[in-house]
């Protein structure tokens, strides 16, 4: 495993790291000097070539073993490796094993309780994450206490054919004590994914994609991620670029260039987050390299030179989750809702060509920032204008996530609903006003589909999205041209 990482380090020039003169404001210095195992929080810690490892992993709740402003003099004065959750417990053997003498955890290097210091640590942790030495992602963990070093299991490895089902030996190590197995297993499937713990979190897809390189323990394999390659503990192989994985989840850095933002929100969208107000900080680093890179102008999970296309996103799978209760984007953004982690994910139909001659017309957009003169912050409140063809229609209210609804025209709409309504919108017929955005060409089956935005008015001259519409038929959806706004 060191050795990877010595050669990821020392070979490959987009692994090398831009000059910079900074480290985290704490960081736990790990003594393993004649067997100690003292751990100590230190704060602003010396030393121009510190070379830190960084901690992904799934918090799975409230953490018992946190840096508090009680608990920050204790820390500091150290304490030893067994009082540790599991998994932290795990991260500390594996610096250990690479002989890193610091590692960065946020639930200790960062005091859980002091409002003043919190807001401003979390905007220091993309360059915790892009400056760390490796990131390791305990991947396999679904909370704090399982750890992420335990066994793999391969004699349940689903999916193999009766001639490629893994060999077992056992092996003994070189020092003639230490004793292990050998696992073969195709070559085809050294690499496969699998659905962990971790990739269902918000805040550990940024960490991953802003490493230079990831220590990744899967149930399976260790995995090792860096910029030109990828590598598996066994085969020691190197894999290309072109499989859809490596695609989701080849780091960058803010000189390394980003997939389509389109791509970045289906691979997002989906994920959770333990306060739900984090849905557009946990990505504001990643649009912060987009912005740099595109020059494109960032309104809540959304750009204004491309907005019609970016309003035109979609709840994926069948079933709908809840309206979340408290505010956190405009009702125009996917950042909005919570999307269905089952089934299809994407939130953007990749596959759909626009047409550059939108029906619509962006007059303005407002976002309201928790902070004034940020970009990235919490959201208090926004608010979109534009002029567009329009057509009120009659809704007979339903739960399900789909609905054909026909127009007084005769054309049929698709509507594709984004959450689970309240009260106020349950009775025979819903007023729903159906805004006419772009034309795109769908498949050969329906070359021309019209897309809009569904809305019920909110409050006097204002209104709320409830869902999008497709119209796969050559119908005027709306001939009336209105100006309206969406909050």
């Amino acid at each position: 495993m060191y050795r990877w990482l010595t050669e990821c380090h020392s070979t490959h020039a987009l692994c090398q790291q831009e000059p910079v003169d900074f480290r985290p404001r704490r960081l736990l210095h790990l003594d393993f000097s004649k067997g100690n195992s003292l751990i100590q929080l230190v704060e602003d810690p010396q030393g121009r070539q510190i070379k830190w490892a960084a901690l992904s992993y799934v918090w799975g709740g409230e953490q018992s073993f946190k840096t508090t402003l009680h608990s920050l003099p204790e820390m500091e004065r150290g304490f030893r490796s067994e009082v540790l959750p599991q998994t932290l417990q795990d991260a500390v053997r594996v610096c250990k094993a690479m002989s890193l003498q610091y590692l960065w955890v946020d639930s200790l290097c960062i005091v859980q309780d002091d409002p003043e210091e919190l807001p401003h640590e979390l905007i220091s942790m993309p360059l915790i994450y892009q400056r760390a030495w490796v990131t390791i992602s305990a991947s396999t963990a679904a909370c704090v206490s399982d750890g992420f070093l335990q066994n793999r299991c391969y004699s349940h490895w689903g999916g193999f054919r009766n001639d490629r089902v893994p060999i077992s030996l056992p092996y003994l190590a070189d020092d003639g004590v230490g004793t292990g197995k050998i696992v073969f297993v195709h070559a085809s499937d050294a690499c496969s994914s699998k659905a962990e713990p971790i990739n269902e979190r918000a805040w550990t897809y940024q960490e991953r994609r802003l490493s230079p390189r990831v220590l990744d323990f899967r149930s399976k394999q260790v995995v090792l991620w860096c910029y030109t390659n990828k590598r598996c503990q066994g085969d020691g192989s190197t894999i290309s670029w072109n499989v859809p994985e490596d695609r989701r989840y080849r780091p960058c850095l803010a000189n390394q260039k980003l997939p389509k933002w389109h791509e970045i929100v289906n691979a997002y969208a989906t994920r959770k987050s333990s306060f739900p107000s984090d849905k557009l900080v946990a990505l504001s680093a990643l649009a912060d390299i987009y912005r740099k890179q595109s020059g494109q102008t960032y309104c809540a999970g959304l750009w204004e030179e491309s907005l019609i296309h970016d309003l035109l996103w979609r709840n994926p799978g069948n079933t709908l989750l809840p309206r979340p209760k408290a505010y956190r984007a405009p009702s125009f953004s996917w950042a909005a809702v919570d999307a269905n982690t089952h089934g299809e994910t994407r939130v953007y139909d990749l596959q759909r060509g626009h047409s550059s001659d939108p029906e619509a017309e962006i007059l303005g957009v407002a976002i309201e920032q928790d902070h004034p003169n940020t970009t990235y912050g919490k959201i208090l409140g926004g608010s979109l204008t534009l002029r567009a063809p329009v057509l009120w229609i009659e809704w007979q209210y339903n739960d399900c996530a789909v609905t054909d609804i026909t127009t007084s025209s005769g054309g049929v709409l698709s509507f594709i609903r984004d959450a689970k309504e309240n009260d106020r919108l349950v009775g025979d017929n819903v007023r729903v006003l159906a805004v006419s955005l772009s034309e795109a060409h769908f498949n050969y089956i329906w070359p021309y589909t019209k897309c809009g935005l569904m809305l019920v008015e909110a409050s006097k001259g204002m209104f709320r999205r409830i869902g999008m519409f497709e119209c796969r038929s050559q119908v005027q959806v709306g001939a009336s041209i209105q100006t309206i706004t969406i909050v």
